[in-house]
């Protein structure tokens, strides 16, 4: 995954509410400060399907995964299940754009500034580019 996609994919979790905002230039901590954003909607069966371990492991640790918080930013829906672990603070977000999945990936605050690694996609990236710059409010 490029520097730019992953700049975009952060800039999304900020305008979530998921991740602060930086309030300088310099690269600090980004995780400093996420929010446990709260449950608003029905975990979707598509993102189960992309992250079935990581929801298994958190029933097993008996933290809920039924629910998770969802919001439309642009003409995108997403949905995101943020989460303590014993690697820090950790998220999974999805893209829904016409109520089918586009992409998801996990946040990992144990990989810091290459976080997230990885990113499940069913369009091409320009395609995704141009759905985060809409969510994002920026021209394309």
């Amino acid at each position: 995954m490029g520097a730019t996609l992953r700049s975009l994919l952060q800039q999304v979790e900020i305008r979530l509410g998921l991740l602060p905002r930086p309030d300088s230039f310099e690269r600090g901590d980004r995780f400093q400060g996420a929010a446990l954003l709260p449950a608003n909607r029905a975990t979707p069966a598509e993102l189960r399907g992309v992250f079935p371990e990581e929801l298994a492991e958190l029933q097993r640790l008996g933290k809920p995964v039924e629910r998770c918080h969802a919001a439309t930013l642009g003409s995108c829906r997403f949905y995101c299940l943020p989460y303590f672990f014993f690697d820090g603070f950790n998220a999974l977000v999805a893209l829904e754009r016409d109520g089918r999945l586009v992409a998801a990936w996990k946040d990992n605050e144990a990989f810091q500034a290459i976080s997230p690694q990885t990113l499940y996609a069913r369009v091409d990236f320009s395609t995704l580019d141009d759905l985060l710059l809409d969510a994002l409010g920026r021209p394309r």
